[in-house]
């Protein structure tokens, strides 16, 4: 296991296996996201994150926002699911609240009657509504004192 350190606009800290990248961002938070490349369903993503961290990836600012999408932009991914998900879209995965949103122009627009789950790209740094049994990578998180 390899050990890399990223400057982007603050310091990161990533450590590198086959599956995950652990990214703990040292910007007043107690909080590390964890990188999952294996492509899983949404509730998939959320049982391995609740099983070996604390839950899918809650954002509830700017700055989180930022530090996930620098992950992204130095893992080369575009699209993975985050903790939000359908239900007047108040909560996330770890039951938590927030009034920070991020919404593509359009979204969350539930096309289909079927997209209960929210994904974050990369190339809009925004959030769109998906079908959750669609296969992504994910961000899980932990808290940095575990």
């Amino acid at each position: 296991m390899g050990s890399h350190v990223f400057t982007v606009g603050f310091s990161l800290s990533a450590c590198f296996d086959h599956h995950s990248s652990l990214a703990s961002f040292k910007a007043n938070s107690p909080t590390a996201y964890v990188m999952v490349d294996t492509q899983l369903s949404w509730s998939e993503a959320q049982s391995y994150c609740r099983q070996h961290h604390n839950d899918l990836a809650s954002i509830r600012s700017e700055e989180e926002k930022n530090n996930i999408q620098s992950t992204l932009i130095a893992e080369g991914h575009d699209n993975v699911w985050i903790g939000l998900y359908r239900d007047l879209w108040a909560f996330w995965s770890d039951n938590s609240t927030s009034t920070f949103t991020n919404w593509e122009t359009h979204q969350s627009d539930n096309n289909g009657a079927n997209q209960f789950c929210a994904a974050f790209h990369l190339v809009s740094r925004k959030w769109s509504d998906e079908v959750c049994n669609q296969r992504k990578p994910f961000f899980c998180f932990k808290d940095a004192a575990l």
